[in-house]
């Protein structure tokens, strides 16, 4: 084609031709010659660039990245230094940093004091030195996590002191008079706890600690060799935290899982430490997953709404080498949520062949049972008064109540169900009803990825 004729048709032409390629063969595209370089650097070819930036690297703002100056430059120069941060067009790294632009989101919205405790990114010279401190290079994934956010700042006032503890990135919980959260480490602090780590009873620097809770109760670690990606339990590597032979690596596909559950409402934004100050978190129970046998279910008996969550804690079981002696005990945690519905709720969701429909205005549990079904195993039967010592009352439409409590399985696979007795008005109340509410079936399992 001769490109002298018609240079405005020429371009338009090739725009329509490259409406439907990725970024990486534009920027080919445009090396060939002078004439396409100037067509897809054009102001008609911007709208390419500015969805390439936000399909690529979660940058529909045109911001470009965090570290570089970039006010004022159109999208495909914002798209080039992208690459530059990067060190290429790596799909890991894009990978990486669209679920840091979804975790930031949705901190923003949900936990802003989390936001601050970010910490700006690491260069590219501190991520060289430290490669070369460890005499290997980091995995591309983690790489990655620290280039966009080195760490957090959580310890401004001495190891774990203030609230500022509990604002872990990486999200948290609360059993009994625990509160776990977890937070990302900065670079300085994963070749120190790491070295300290691995100089322990003579192993070799293969792991990589680089998400830890206050007082490192939970610890996630990555493998040199492998790049596998696993929780720290006492002096050992215990529990895989994500699975394998999938694509990226492994530490990728943690870290974008943990931004898809937070996009996905898999979790939702709590206070963790019990006080009035007390920033929210991102709580691991689940409050809604996918099918029967997910981690969060609900039921709903005349009313009286039950939802169930349960999270395995890798921090609490015994090691997986203690099975061959048959003291193996895997521990699950469980939140359980009560509410009563509004009249309108009660009255849609009635069960005609209970009879003429009569809303239950308040109610007042008193006892519970419990039944644990570890595969392969007797099952475990508790019950009792009340819940921890509680007998909450719940009126139509009204607050719900949450408490947590936990169970130790001999395997890692088993069920728990169970039920709720409640007494219409209160406890002492005669001669009113008496409702067994159904605790949906909640599958208990090691999961796929672990928090």
């Amino acid at each position: 084609m001769n490109t002298d004729v018609h240079p405005s048709l020429y371009a338009d032409a090739l725009l329509i031709v490259v409406e439907y390629l990725d970024a990486k063969v534009l920027a080919k595209i445009s090396c060939v010659q002078r004439a396409w370089r100037y067509a897809l650097s054009s102001p008609t070819a911007q709208h390419l660039w500015l969805r390439a930036l936000g399909r690529d690297w979660g940058d529909e703002t045109a911001a470009g990245p965090p570290d570089r100056k970039c006010r004022g430059q159109p999208p495909h120069c914002l798209y080039r230094e992208w690459v530059m941060f990067a060190g290429g067009c790596c799909p890991v790294a894009q990978a990486v940093v669209r679920a840091w632009k979804d975790i930031e989101t949705w901190l923003s919205k949900n936990c802003p004091q989390i936001i601050r405790t970010l910490r700006p990114g690491a260069t590219e010279r501190q991520l060289r030195a430290a490669e070369a401190t460890l005499g290997f290079p980091l995995p591309p994934g983690l790489r990655m996590i620290l280039r966009v956010h080195d760490g957090q700042f959580l310890r401004p006032r001495g190891r774990w002191q203030s609230l500022d503890a509990f604002c872990g990135v990486f999200g948290g919980y609360s059993l009994y008079d625990d509160y776990v959260t977890m937070g990302l480490l900065s670079l300085g602090e994963i070749l120190a706890l790491s070295s300290s780590w691995n100089s322990q009873g003579g192993r070799d620097s293969s792991s990589l600690i680089f998400a830890c809770s206050q007082g490192s109760v939970k610890q996630i670690c990555i493998d040199k060799v492998n790049g596998a990606v696993a929780s720290i339990l006492g002096q050992a590597v215990a529990f895989p935290a994500a699975p394998e032979g999938a694509e990226g690596c492994a530490v990728q596909r943690w870290f974008c899982e943990y931004a898809r559950r937070l996009r996905d409402g898999v979790y939702a934004a709590s206070p963790i430490f019990p006080l009035k100050r007390s920033p929210s978190t991102p709580c691991l129970y689940p409050v809604r997953s996918s099918g029967p046998h997910g981690p969060a279910q609900v039921a709903v008996t005349q009313g009286i709404r039950v939802h169930a969550s349960v999270l395995f804690l890798p921090e609490y079981c015994s090691h997986p080498r203690d099975e061959a002696r048959g003291t193996q005990a895997y521990t699950f945690a469980y939140q359980i949520t009560f509410s009563l519905l509004s009249e309108e709720e009660q009255a849609a969701a009635w069960d005609g062949s209970l009879g003429t429909f009569q809303p239950l205005l308040a109610v007042q549990l008193v006892n519970r049972t419990w039944r644990f079904l570890p595969t392969g195993h007797d099952p475990i039967l508790a019950s009792g008064p009340g819940v921890v010592g509680l007998f909450p009352q719940l009126s139509a439409g009204g607050p719900s109540l949450t408490y947590t409590s936990c169970t130790q399985m001999p395997c890692p696979t088993g069920r728990m169900t169970g039920s709720f007795g409640f007494k219409e008005g209160d406890a002492e109340a005669q001669g009113t009803r008496f409702i067994e509410a159904a605790c949906p079936t909640v599958h208990l399992t090691i999961p796929e990825y672990i928090y």
